[in-house]
């Protein structure tokens, strides 16, 4: 009795194992052939329209008179924070003028090198350093706005006048991490100069790009100083 039951129940496994590797075979052999033409769905065709044959009554799934008609908003909301300067020069509340950068500038020392860290972009700072310059009496002798670097005529030394002793220095703008600008200068080898005479220069520049201008003793005063 036990025998005959041991063999029923071996005969049960091994017919079940039968059917299950029949199902595997196809499956094995469709991915094969699927993974050996991986371009295949590029040439397959649209199926024709489904067509409902006639006399029976359906609805599509998405009916228009099924969606309910959403309100159109009658001014876009607006993407800026309620009650902020951006969100009242947006209403007109505020002038533009009021979202303009304002440039700070501070002389500072970095490892012996005097240097000009203003909180700027280079090509704005670039932009103001001629009329700053200007300002200073600081002639300009050249400038290169590819690589940012103006030639000036140092004339402190030459009392006022250029003269074949009259220094020259070069004035670099560097963008810093922060996109800040930071100006230095160099003499006319490309050397480090004076620290004197850089931090003089640059405390020139710095008055400059903050508006005051040097104004000239006239012509005629000038004659009386030098005759007295």
């Amino acid at each position: 009795m036990m025998t005959m039951f041991q063999d029923r129940m071996k005969n049960a496994v091994c017919g079940l194992c039968f059917v299950t590797l029949s199902a595997c075979a196809p499956i094995k052999q469709n991915y094969q052939e699927f993974k050996n033409k991986p371009n295949a769905y590029l040439k397959s065709q649209c199926s024709p329209e489904l067509r409902v044959p006639a006399g029976i009554e359906h609805e599509p799934l998405l009916a228009d008179d099924r969606v309910p008609p959403g309100e159109v908003p009658q001014k876009a909301a607006s993407l800026l924070p309620p009650e902020s300067l951006a969100q009242k020069v947006a209403e007109g509340k505020v002038s533009p003028k009021a979202l303009k950068r304002v440039s700070r500038s501070e002389l500072q020392e970095k490892d012996h090198v005097w240097v000009l860290m203003i909180t700027d972009e280079p090509d704005r700072v670039w932009k103001k350093l001629e009329k700053a310059l200007n300002r200073r009496k600081l002639r300009i002798l050249q400038k290169n706005q590819e690589i940012k670097v103006y030639y000036i005529l140092d004339t402190y030394p030459t009392d006022g006048k250029i003269t074949l002793k009259t220094p020259i220095y070069q004035v670099h703008l560097r963008a810093t991490e922060e996109q800040n600008t930071e100006i230095y200068l160099l003499d006319n080898d490309g050397h480090k100069p004076n620290a004197a005479v850089a931090q003089r220069l640059l405390t020139e520049i710095q008055q400059g790009l903050q508006g005051h201008a040097v104004h000239e003793l006239p012509n005629l005063l000038k004659k009386l100083l030098t005759e007295q």
